[in-house]
């Protein structure tokens, strides 16, 4: 009887110490700023940040990462996506910093030349595979899925195209509008789709007279406007239109969606490491990507996911890294004008 007590003693004594562990390490995940708040406020007290998302989504994120961390300031510089990536490779020419903290589309091709620092947030875990890079230079802040936009009064939900296959049948030719720069969703969709599947599909479409137009802004306006019933653009674009009444929605069934990784990473040569981690772990914090998501992004965290079945494709960094030959290859196909 002693040896069973004593046993079931033992056995009770292992269990506890595995709940006490279990908890302590909860409690690290649900609190990691803690060990960053000492040394961020001996830091400058400001966090530069360079990013390619509008005003409406950047001033708010930065206003509720303040309110939370009242010590710390962000100091937004916004810029194209190509005007960051210039201004940072002019950058690292110079000995001292300029950015804390960017976030844009390109980061894969900064994490090559070296210009991104180690950091992989504890948020990380909550995102989709194929949204971060797997050696922690960087996860995806928000991605623009690129989609098949339609006017619901030109088109009936019956006629509606299910798939990008569906684009290819002769009833479609001239109402298509596109913007002739997509080498992004050109590279991703023959990545997911296989070369020779891919090549076949996109010879196809450029038959189909294309209506080319600068911009998925413009793109989105002007099929809401009649002038072409399809349209590639951003969903965002759509549920901006859709807030001020426009007959526009988008195509969920199309498989995949491409999604833009338009991820946050940390400079490599920041003099505030700690106020830029806790910077990031805000922004991809559920809190702060609830403040993303209302401007219409979408966010690739797996409690964020709203539409069942949405088969999203992260854009492969092989992509990112060749953008300007995927480009060439669309231009030579499709001859754009």
């Amino acid at each position: 009887m002693v040896r069973k007590t004593r046993g079931f003693i033992s056995r009770w004594r292992v269990a506890l110490l595995i709940t006490v562990l279990s908890f302590g390490q909860a409690g690290v995940g649900l609190r990691a700023d803690e060990g960053l708040l000492p040394e961020a406020r001996r830091e400058r007290g400001t966090v530069r940040w360079y990013t390619a998302l509008n005003v409406n989504g950047s001033k708010p994120l930065a206003d509720a990462f303040e309110k939370k961390y009242p010590f710390l300031k962000v100091a937004i510089n916004r810029l194209s996506n190509e005007r960051i990536m210039n201004r940072i490779f002019a950058e690292a020419k110079s000995a001292a910093p300029q950015f804390d903290v960017t976030s844009f589309a390109y980061l894969p091709l900064l994490a090559e030349k070296g210009l991104l620092a180690l950091y992989q947030s504890p948020q990380t875990k909550a995102y989709l595979e194929g949204f971060f890079d797997p050696k922690g230079h960087w996860t995806t802040m928000y991605s623009n899925l690129i989609v098949l936009g339609y006017n619901t009064r030109q088109v009936s939900a019956a006629a509606v195209p299910k798939d990008w296959p569906d684009l290819l049948d002769p009833h479609w030719n001239d109402k298509i509008g596109m913007d002739p720069e997509v080498g992004i969703w050109y590279g991703a969709m023959l990545h997911y789709m296989g070369k020779e599947r891919g090549e076949k599909f996109f010879r196809s479409l450029s038959q189909q007279k294309i209506q080319w137009r600068r911009g998925h802004s413009l793109l989105a306006q002007l099929m809401t406007a009649g002038e072409f019933p399809l349209a590639l653009v951003y969903a965002f674009n759509i549920s901006q239109l859709q807030q001020s009444g426009a007959p526009v929605k988008w195509v969920t069934s199309a498989k995949p969606i491409v999604a833009t990784t338009s991820g946050i990473g940390i400079s490599a040569k920041t003099d505030a490491p700690a106020s830029s981690k806790l910077f990031i772990d805000f922004a991809l914090s559920l809190e702060g990507q609830k403040v993303i998501t209302e401007t219409g992004r979408f966010s690739a965290r797996k409690d964020l996911q709203t539409i069942s079945d949405l088969k999203t494709y992260a854009v492969p960094d092989a992509v990112v890294l060749n953008l300007e030959k995927y480009l060439q290859e669309f231009t030579q196909l499709f001859r754009p004008k």
